[in-house]
């Protein structure tokens, strides 16, 4: 990736006649995409603040201009994704390559204190889609027709896109009134499937909620645990829900909508399935848990379930033996089994969610909250949509050589760009640790272009079918 900041190391903005309309933020915005694309940065240069100025000589800022033009070309995609007019921000797609990025900028009366145009194109997503087609899957439907199916019917691993189905049981059941979703729960109930050296966001999700009040004599609601599995993946979350739902009406639940999805499992209690429960030496270990079937692997994980559902001093010794796992060869081994499905099938899901078919109104007006809950925290994206959902997950360690990395969206634009309604899934699987930290990065950029400008999508669409 390469960036161009322009900004003082002690970032302190002082607003006097500040500029604060949307017709001015595209005037700017136009005027620096165009000098962009007319190669022209001196044009940009002279918007800078005199300290900017003095921070960033014009030879630099330049050159690093005419790098990304070389590598990755024309701005031709962009969304507008900031509410506040004086920090507006802008997510770009590039015509050469589809290398996506962005473009933020703030003002000092009329001119830039801060202004930064990067490209994440090391690799672009779609370079890896094309170098990597035994290990991407990719499939995206627009106004109800497949526009991208990119291998999309082979199975690959899930992650924790799986607990999409366990939000969708959850928003059925208490639309039904078969819970009560502002119902309060115990923390400690919750933590009974808390592996905190796996679980590295549950705890944050946890303080998150203290913080605001929403934890009540250490109780929270029911609604808010589906919060923390969607927006914190928490696992301990997920856990409890599957225990409280029960697996047995969430796989009723995909059986009814047809979703092709295998064996799921007890989340927290899969992981633990693959500690060295029987202490043998390491390499019988790696070869004991190399050789489990899927049928075993289901009788293991319900067997500690039924352990951590007691609290016991049994149940936290296994809690504790977490880090254990933190081994790239025993990740690699984890994600043999775990649940797996096609893009085809999740792309289908999310396209019936969208264009709210199969169930009724009262079940997305709890549903669409819960499962859009990270996309409509962001104000600028919160604008866009009608309505937005989205999960994402990923196994992954330094040095492993099986990282995942899986995606699955929806969203019903407020204006058509060409398209009012977009769903898409992408699963990825066995790859590079350095492969996963590339497409980490630019990651955000990439899913916001495909959720929110159907150009772009086009364009990526024409690119796989060449690929392909």
């Amino acid at each position: 990736m390469k960036s161009i900041y322009c900004l003082l190391s002690i970032f302190v903005i002082v607003f006097s006649e500040q500029v604060t309309s949307d017709e001015t933020t595209y005037a700017y915005f136009n005027l620096i995409k165009d000098a962009y694309n007319q190669q022209n940065p001196r044009r940009i240069y002279n918007l800078f603040s005199q300290i900017s100025k003095d921070s960033l000589s014009y030879e630099k800022f330049s050159k690093e201009i005419m790098e990304i033009y070389d590598r990755s070309g024309r701005i031709a995609y962009w969304t507008h994704i900031s509410i506040n007019s004086d920090n507006p921000e802008f997510t770009l797609g590039f015509e050469k390559n589809l290398a996506v990025g962005g473009l933020i900028w703030t003002y000092s009366d009329k001119n830039f204190l801060r202004f930064a145009l990067y490209d994440f194109a090391q690799p672009t997503m779609i370079d890896f889609f094309q170098n990597n087609q035994n290990k991407v899957t990719f499939t995206a439907i627009t106004d109800g027709k497949t526009l991208i199916d990119y291998f999309g019917n082979r199975d690959q691993d899930l992650m924790s896109v799986f607990k999409i189905t366990v939000a969708i049981e959850f928003s059925r059941q208490a639309n039904e009134k078969i819970i009560d979703k502002d119902q309060f729960v115990s923390i400690n109930d919750i933590n009974k499937f808390f592996v905190p050296s796996i679980d590295i966001y549950h705890q944050q999700f946890l303080d998150i909620w203290k913080a605001n009040d929403w934890i009540v004599d250490n109780k929270m609601k029911l609604q808010d645990v589906v919060k923390g599995m969607i927006a914190f993946s928490s696992n301990s979350c997920t856990e409890f829900l599957q225990s409280l739902l029960t697996m047995k009406s969430i796989q009723e639940l995909v059986d009814s909508v047809k979703l092709h999805q295998t064996q799921a499992y007890y989340l927290a209690s899969y992981q633990l399935s693959y500690l060295n429960l029987h202490n043998l030496p390491n390499d019988e270990y790696i070869k004991e848990i190399d050789s489990l079937t899927s049928e075993q692997v289901l009788n293991r994980s319900n067997n500690i379930h039924n352990i951590l559902v007691t609290g016991s001093q049994e149940a936290i010794n296994l809690l504790k033996r977490g880090n254990e796992l933190l081994n790239a060869q025993v990740l690699a081994i984890q994600t043999k089994q775990f649940t797996k499905s096609t893009t085809n099938a999740y792309a289908k899901l999310m396209d019936q969610l969208n264009n709210q078919e199969l169930f009724d109104q009262g079940f997305y007006d709890i549903f669409y909250p819960l499962i859009g809950i990270v996309e409509l925290s962001n104000p600028g994206l919160k604008k866009l949509f009608n309505h937005v959902g989205a999960k994402g997950g990923s196994s992954a360690i330094q040095n492993d050589t099986a990282c995942v990395f899986s995606q699955a969206q929806f969203s019903e634009l407020q204006h058509a760009l060409p398209y009012k309604t977009i769903s898409y899934a992408f699963f990825m699987e066995n790859l590079f640790w350095d492969d996963y930290e590339s497409i980490i990065i630019g990651f955000n950029s990439f899913k916001t272009m495909l959720s929110t400008n159907g150009l772009y999508l086009n364009a990526v669409a024409q690119k796989l079918k060449q690929i392909s």
